[in-house]
């Protein structure tokens, strides 16, 4: 709060919806949707309750925007898939690790238990935006199994890794599990997934 109570504070929609959309990352990842309230989300933001619904005007859709999708990345060339998965492996694992409060798999699990429709729609949007990242890569008709098979891998990685914390998968770097999960990543976006071990 400014010491000059004379001043006037500058309205700056842009960084007040930047600050609002931390806060529900902030919010959801630890306390789920339905313990994540509104009020809680503008506090932390040091914004009005209105002012968050004057920029989402419901729960479901701050808590569809607040998470980033994978646009962040840049689309490898379709022909090179060891760069594209390495550079989404990466990406997520990366995140996970080092900002977990802003991390959409983690609001979904913790989202899952209480509010089954809420987590849906996350994970809904979540393959949305996946697919469509991947849409120049994978160009198998089954592209939306391939990216639903990829989307259970991270979750359960994310489960056991950030929630049950227990095991060796909490104990390997984040940049050694990227190596080790690359070739089972490249096999389910890019290989025969009708062919079974003999």
């Amino acid at each position: 709060m400014s010491s000059d109570p004379g001043r006037i504070r500058r309205r700056d929609p842009v960084r007040s919806k930047a600050k609002i959309l931390e806060a529900a990352r902030e919010a959801f990842t630890e306390r789920g949707y339905d313990s994540a309230t509104i009020r809680d989300i503008a506090k932390r933001a040091d914004v009005a309750v209105g002012l968050v619904l004057r920029h989402f005007t419901t729960k479901q859709e701050l808590f569809l925007a607040a998470f980033p999708g994978p646009e962040n990345l840049k689309s490898a060339p379709s022909g090179d898939h060891d760069s594209l998965v390495a550079e989404l492996l990466e990406s997520v694992l990366g995140r996970l690790d080092s900002n977990p409060t802003a991390d959409p798999f983690l609001a979904l699990i913790r989202s899952a238990g209480a509010n089954e429709d809420a987590a849906a729609a996350l994970y809904e949007e979540m393959r949305r935006r996946t697919t469509e990242f991947l849409s120049e890569s994978v160009e198998s008709p089954d592209r939306e199994l391939r990216v639903e098979l990829l989307g259970a891998q991270i979750i359960g990685i994310a489960f056991v890794r950030h929630v049950l914390r227990t095991g060796a998968l909490v104990a390997i770097p984040a940049a050694d599990l990227a190596r080790s999960l690359q070739p089972i990543v490249q096999a389910t976006l890019y290989g025969d997934l009708t062919s079974a071990p003999a």
